[in-house]
């Protein structure tokens, strides 16, 4: 209890008026402090402390203010009498509604839950015993010890697990599994299996990458896996146990079980095809947008080389203004100038179809890389 919070003790050290009927049935100071610590404790903790009195000493002073006991220190004086405060704990138990564990409605509650939330999640096991221990306490569980609650979990997850796996495999048809199988043999001459070779994504941003990303996404869908049945496994767990399909090594993905096997197998090809298609359009569209932009720069230098220079006279600008406007107004030359802007900026339009600039961008593809 250690680090307790005001928040919390406003939340499980409060006594309500049935609160107070049960604390003041107590006789003594060192009783009704001692029962009201017992009381805040089990909402606090979601059970009952063997040595009531060891609770930090900000829970004793909030208690014993609550309730008007002036002398903090007999809490000691009801730690001494091991069957009163048993005694009491039954009755706070009765009283409040706790149930144990053992009860076997309490204990079936808590299965069905966490099998669901094992089949719906792939949470991690010191999250899933949090979340069960926070669901004990809010239902009036008492909680049990720590290994029993940690096999609940485990077993849970190992249910939630087979269960992945015999759904996959059984929405496979023989010929998938054929398929999968086939995926892990490294070809002669080989280092490398087939799955292995496949899920080696993208490294350079180059015509030929691109090109090669969209050969990878082929050959990913003509492993005819896509049609498999996923819809029924939950999209969390599938992640997951596709992460791990695609970081085993081939080794490691043949000693798994047949189901296990099948199972990990697809749900890497499942999430491998979703990542090729991601990377082989990533990768286009990144391709196309550094060749536009180099041929566009490239294109604008050599149409500004071919514009004739005009150097100012050595008059300066001013004469050169005074010159101009004795034949244009201002506003006449700024609209020519406006006008060779935008001719400037545009592609030629010498056949209608900017073909100098389709030129520059044919020679900037070359130089990606294309083979």
């Amino acid at each position: 209890m250690n680090g307790v919070r005001s928040a919390q003790l406003e939340r499980f050290f409060h006594f309500d008026e049935r609160d107070r009927v049960l604390i003041d049935r107590r006789r003594g100071d060192h009783n009704r402090l001692g029962f009201a610590v017992q009381l805040g404790t089990v909402r606090f903790l979601g059970t009952f402390l063997a040595r009531p009195a060891e609770v930090p000493d900000i829970v004793v002073h909030r208690v014993a203010a609550e309730l008007a006991v002036g002398d903090r220190t007999c809490l000691a004086d009801y730690a001494q009498r091991e069957p009163t405060h048993r005694e009491h704990a039954g009755e706070i138990q009765r009283e409040c509604g706790y149930r144990d564990f053992s009860d076997p409605s309490a204990r079936a509650e808590l299965l069905a839950w966490l099998d669901a939330r094992a089949w719906a999640t792939a949470e991690r096991p010191s999250v899933l015993f949090d979340l069960a221990t926070a669901r004990l306490i809010e239902a009036k569980v008492l909680l049990p010890g720590a290994s029993v609650l940690a096999r609940a979990v485990a077993s849970a997850r190992d249910r939630a697990a087979a269960r992945l796996h015999r759904t996959l495999a059984s929405g496979s048809t023989v010929e998938h599994q054929r398929v999968l199988e086939e995926l892990l043999e490294v070809p002669a001459g080989e280092q490398l299996s087939r799955h292995e070779v496949l899920r080696a994504g993208p490294r350079k941003l180059t015509a030929s990458e691109a090109a090669e990303a969209f050969q990878r996404l082929a050959l990913i869908r003509a492993v005819g896996v896509g049609d498999a049945a996923v819809d029924d496994v939950p999209a969390g767990r599938l992640r997951t146990l596709a992460r791990y399909g695609l970081s085993a090594k081939a080794q490691t993905l043949r000693r798994l079980s047949p189901d296990r096997r099948t199972a990990t197998l697809l749900a890497a090809l499942w999430q491998l095809e979703l990542d090729a298609t991601d990377d082989a359009l990533i990768l286009l569209d990144q391709v196309v947008d550094l060749l536009l932009s180099q041929a566009t720069r490239e294109h604008k230098d050599r149409r500004y080389k071919q514009l004739p220079d005009l150097d100012p006279p050595p008059g300066g600008v001013e004469e050169l203004w005074s010159a101009i406007g004795v034949h244009v107004s201002r506003s006449e030359l700024e609209l020519a100038v406006d006008t060779v802007h935008r001719v400037a900026s545009q592609p030629d339009a010498d056949d209608g179809q900017g073909t100098a600039f389709r030129g520059e961008l044919l020679r900037r593809y070359q130089s990606l890389g294309c083979r």
